[in-house]
């Protein structure tokens, strides 16, 4: 009778103490929430930092785009300034007394040497340099000597007093004009319209003592006051 009873009180106790089958399914329910909450926060993760790379890239790209196009654009656009002097260098015709060079690409900075053949400056060799503007033809070039010269119209500073470079320039003038321009002031220098009043004074009082002192001036004497460059 004991022993019935006490079997019996077992099966009651494991029929009332065992789970029952609603918290397996809801220990499994809140496994399975815990693992897609998990899988979300990677895959959140996951797409932000996707985002992140890719925003970079595309930051670089551009970037890289950016330098491309900044560098296609210096090395190949040509202003027209640039168009008008290929034009006057492609059609120059110079005298053997007249040698020009290109100091850049750009061909906007030039350098001259003038060598008179005849008059006051015969033998000489007087250098210059020209820059282009942007503004050319509507604006003339600068032109300077690049030396210390004896002349009415070249200052010591290397200022050049030429009518075409100054109040008649004109748009149709070009390269060609210029230079020779710059060596008729050697051919005939002008006494009327000087920036060296000293030695413009001089030319119109007494052409022999002019011829003198240019020669002394030129192989790098004193005139003067003033020592010159030795242009032989």
């Amino acid at each position: 009778m004991v022993d019935a009873l006490v079997v019996s009180n077992q099966e009651i106790f494991a029929k009332y103490s065992a789970p029952a089958p609603w918290c397996y399914l809801f220990t499994i329910f809140s496994t399975l929430s815990c693992l897609l909450i998990k899988i979300e926060q990677i895959r959140i993760h996951i797409s932000h930092s996707n985002k992140a790379k890719m925003l970079k890239l595309r930051q670089m790209q551009q970037k890289k785009k950016e330098q491309m196009e900044g560098q296609t654009s210096s090395t190949t656009k040509i202003t027209p300034a640039q168009l008008r002097i290929q034009k006057d260098l492609a059609e120059i015709q110079l005298p053997k007394t007249i040698q020009l060079k290109c100091v850049d690409d750009t061909n906007m900075n030039l350098e001259v040497v003038i060598s008179p053949d005849e008059g006051f400056y015969q033998h000489g060799r007087f250098k210059f340099s020209i820059q282009i503007g942007q503004n050319f033809p509507i604006e003339a070039p600068k032109v300077k000597c690049l030396q210390r010269i004896f002349h009415p119209n070249i200052d010591l500073e290397g200022n050049i007093c030429l009518n075409i470079l100054r109040e008649d320039w004109s748009p149709v003038l070009n390269l060609n004009s210029i230079l020779v321009g710059l060596l008729f002031l050697f051919l005939e220098p002008n006494p009327t319209d000087p920036l060296n009043k000293q030695s413009a004074s001089v030319l119109m009082k007494d052409k022999g003592l002019f011829a003198r002192q240019v020669r002394s001036s030129m192989n790098g004497g004193v005139v003067g006051d003033v020592r010159y460059d030795y242009v032989l």
